[in-house]
């Protein structure tokens, strides 16, 4: 529980930190860094909301298993499947559609669970997929609020002159045009931070825990970033948007999960108390009284052994 409240306490100074740094400089970044025709960036905007569908249509797949046993549980994994791949035919086949990217990225997700999943209970994932479902409830009532309240013109869309650009501190009042502050896009990309729960009570090796970690947060980083880069975010609305996320996350974590942070603080003081007894052996000294107890135990611990060795040596002659 400390070292959580210590990670909670560090997010916050520095995300105060980085609120003051880009209260003073977001327009400057965004005037050096900004390119409304970065193909990465387009990438990065186009699939964020298409991956949080197909991430939540795996939290409804495993709330609604949860209800029925293993076999019945991979049953509905292969009706998903088939879903998914009838909804890869319907983008095929209406003209409206302009990419294939959505139903894609749907096929991914379930192919992959399915996978992931095929021999273990979907039970064992209610938690993590409540937990997925509760941020992105609280994600979507704080962002629509909030982007409401502040108004804030988005960097693409300012006057040539900037006159109508506002630091992220400045509420302009309800404006349901303007709404860059914060961003939807990089708080929903954080919906994977609570599968980082999931891999650390996983018994798995420490390079794909490394591995699967670096993607969750890579995978946040990037999509946050593309936003800056075509101009629809300033730094400050990822800044927001991040924090929000995070914190959430962990205030979660420590409602859902109060049993880990048990376990870990005992297993804290067990250690702490094997190092101070250790520490103690190693720095005592024996009192005299103690050496002579200690030369008198050797005695009598020897004296059979000598009555034994000599009676050897008479049985030899």
């Amino acid at each position: 529980m400390k070292a959580l409240n210590k990670l909670l306490i560090l997010i916050i100074y520095v995300w105060i930190a980085l609120a003051v740094v880009f209260g003073i400089y977001d327009l400057e970044i965004s005037k050096a860094i900004v390119d409304t025709e970065s193909t990465w960036g387009t990438m990065g905007t186009n699939m964020g909301f298409h991956v949080r569908d197909a991430l939540l249509f795996i939290v409804v797949l495993i709330l609604a298993g949860s209800f029925f046993t293993k076999k019945i549980q991979r049953d509905i994994g292969y009706l998903a499947l088939i879903v998914s791949f009838l909804n890869l035919v319907y983008y095929i086949i209406d003209s409206n559609q302009e990419s294939l990217l959505a139903p894609l990225i749907l096929i991914l997700f379930v192919t992959s669970f399915q996978a992931l999943t095929f021999n273990r209970d979907w039970r064992n994932y209610v938690k993590i997929a409540v937990m997925v479902l509760l941020l992105d409830i609280s994600l979507k009532v704080i962002l629509d609020v909030t982007k409401v309240l502040f108004g804030r013109v988005r960097y693409k869309y300012l006057a040539s002159n900037y006159s109508d650009y506002t630091q992220w501190y400045v509420i302009n009042g309800p404006d349901s045009e303007n709404q860059s502050f914060p961003s939807g896009h990089s708080a929903f990309s954080w919906l994977f931070l609570p599968f980082l729960i999931l891999i650390k009570n996983e018994k798995m090796k420490k390079s794909i825990k490394v591995l699967i970690a670096m993607s969750v947060i890579g995978y946040g980083l990037f999509i946050s970033m593309s936003r800056i880069i075509l101009g629809g975010h300033y730094c400050s609305d990822i800044l927001f948007s991040t924090g929000i996320a995070s914190v959430l996350t962990i205030l979660f974590y420590k409602k859902f999960y109060p049993e880990d942070l048990k376990v870990e603080e005992e297993t804290k003081e067990i250690k702490r108390f094997i190092i101070l007894d250790s520490e103690k052996i190693k720095s005592h000294y024996p009192t005299p009284i103690e050496k002579k107890e200690i030369l008198s135990l050797n005695e009598e611990i020897q004296s059979p052994l000598k009555k034994y060795e000599k009676h050897k040596e008479v049985v030899k002659t």
